[in-house]
């Protein structure tokens, strides 16, 4: 059975919780009790998660992403047949499939290259996530002061203390065994215990160290893949070619050149034939009638061989989609009733969803940039922390040089870029603001866009066409749906 809140008030029960969870921790070979201490960062995984685990599930998980095997060093204590098997099935369906798990050793190469207090941060992260991702609810909403008075307790005190409370049955033990139980049973439901989100949570654990990150990070991949889910997996270009050209790596001098031979295949003409293939023919003279030339033979078969030309092109396509995103959007830092984000998050997903599809859309063909800008205003950035979230995410596009995120300091610079542009590549431009239509003195040698999140419906326009967003009395999220489709159509 669980402690009730009244029996974890109890500070001597609650304090033998807290210890005779930690003794059951799982240690590398060759340590003893002296180094059994608990970990000081703790506490912070109950200030943020509201309950703790057994103490010692936090600290075996801590090790296992450390790189250290988890042995048990010594016997246990006489504790309940109960707890005994609670605690191998842990072992079995816990800690084995953790370390079993395909993106592990990701997750622990990062580990290790942490410093101390940044692994207590990851370890916190990991933990709170893998509780919540397998619903565990048996936690110990113990005082956070309780558990920071444990941590500061010498090691062999708060040892000798739970190797007590383990060896008399009661309810502490009882509790810790219900945990394990509730622990092993929760993590054979789950399907993965760790997912590749994790392993990007623990990259970056210096820059998402606080909760509101992460949960903005985790709330901006749900719109992402929810938004993705409503479109097609495949969405053919339409427009008609585009007037920018690039030139690509294959014109430069040092690379190998574009238009020549590159390979030997079945298949060609016969100006392309390769000359060793005359060997088969044979002399009229001396050649038997009676019997089929082999030349013409593979021939007939198809077994000729050809040198086939470089499909390669000196030029391709430039393509720069560029989102703005406007000052006002401060506005849109506010949650509808019938959406479970905030309507800025989902705007953010929805330009995440857009750099995802349009790039496997389009191609590598189409050399496709898309530019993130913010617009500051009078100096201040108002949406700074949307564009350090938005620069992250994007982090590998960055890398390749297919995405960009930028600062601006006022409209009138954006347009003169902007310009200079459209002189050398195909332009569509993408406001995103509350209230105001488009960005004023935008010419027509590239199209515009205006998305309205002034309400909890938004609101898509095009400069270049007249119709209005349709679907006026669908739900708010059907009507996001709605836009991301007929934005995505006409850019692709």
């Amino acid at each position: 059975m669980s402690l009730s809140a009244s029996q974890l008030r109890d500070r001597e029960l609650a304090t033998q919780w807290i210890a005779a969870g930690h003794s059951l921790t799982r240690l590398p070979e060759g340590a003893g009790a002296s180094s059994r201490g608990m970990p000081m960062w703790i506490p912070d995984l109950l200030a943020e998660h509201g309950s703790l685990p057994p103490v010692g599930v936090v600290t075996d998980i801590g090790q296992l992403f450390a790189g250290r095997s988890l042995r048990e060093t010594a016997p246990l204590p006489a504790v309940s047949p109960r707890l005994r098997g609670a605690l191998r099935s842990y072992e079995d369906h816990v800690l084995g499939r953790l370390g079993a798990s395909p993106v592990f050793e990701t997750i622990r190469d990062t580990f290790c290259s942490l410093s101390p207090e940044l692994q207590g941060k990851a370890t916190t992260i990991l933990i709170q996530r893998f509780l919540g991702r397998i619903g565990f609810e048996s936690g110990a909403s113990v005082s956070l002061g309780l558990v920071r008075d444990v941590a500061r307790a010498p090691k062999e005190e708060t040892m000798h203390s739970g190797l007590e409370a383990l060896s008399e049955s009661g309810v502490v033990v009882d509790a810790i065994a219900e945990a394990f139980e509730e622990l092993t049973q929760k993590a054979r439901r789950c399907s993965a215990l760790l997912d590749t989100a994790d392993a990007f949570l623990v990259e970056n654990v210096e820059v998402l160290g606080e909760l509101t990150q992460r949960l903005f990070i985790e709330q901006l991949a749900e719109v992402e893949t929810s938004l993705s889910a409503g479109l097609p997996k495949r969405l053919k270009p339409r427009r008609k070619p585009l007037q920018g050209k690039v030139s690509t790596v294959l014109a430069t001098e040092e690379e190998y050149p574009a238009g020549g031979f590159s390979s030997i295949s079945t298949s060609g003409s016969l100006e392309n034939l390769v000359i060793s293939e005359l060997i088969y023919m044979e002399d009229d003279e001396t050649a038997d009638q009676q019997l089929v030339d082999l030349f013409d033979l593979r021939y007939a078969e198809g077994e000729l061989l050809y040198y086939t030309r470089d499909d390669a092109v000196f030029l391709r396509d430039h393509r720069v989609i560029q989102f703005v995103f406007e000052p006002s959007l401060v506005q849109a830092r506010t949650k509808d009733d019938d959406i479970p984000w905030q309507r800025l998050v989902v705007a953010l997903g929805l330009v995440a969803c857009a750099i995802e599809r349009l790039s496997e859309w389009l191609g590598a063909d189409h050399g496709l940039l898309i530019r993130l800008a913010f617009v500051a205003d009078e100096g201040r950035q108002p949406l700074d922390s949307e564009r350090g979230v938005l620069s992250l995410l994007t982090r590998d596009w960055i890398e390749r040089g297919a995405v960009e995120v930028t600062l601006v300091d006022s409209h009138e610079a954006l347009l003169a870029e902007l310009e200079e542009l459209a002189r050398s590549a195909e332009l569509d431009l993408i406001h995103l603001g509350c209230g105001s239509r488009e960005l004023s003195g935008t010419p027509d040698t590239y199209q515009v866009a205006h998305v309205d999140l002034k309400d909890s419906k938004p609101q898509l326009s095009w400069k270049h066409r007249s119709d209005e967003e349709p679907g006026e009395t669908d739900d708010a999220w059907s009507v996001w749906q709605t836009m991301a489709m007929r934005l995505f159509s006409e850019l692709v």
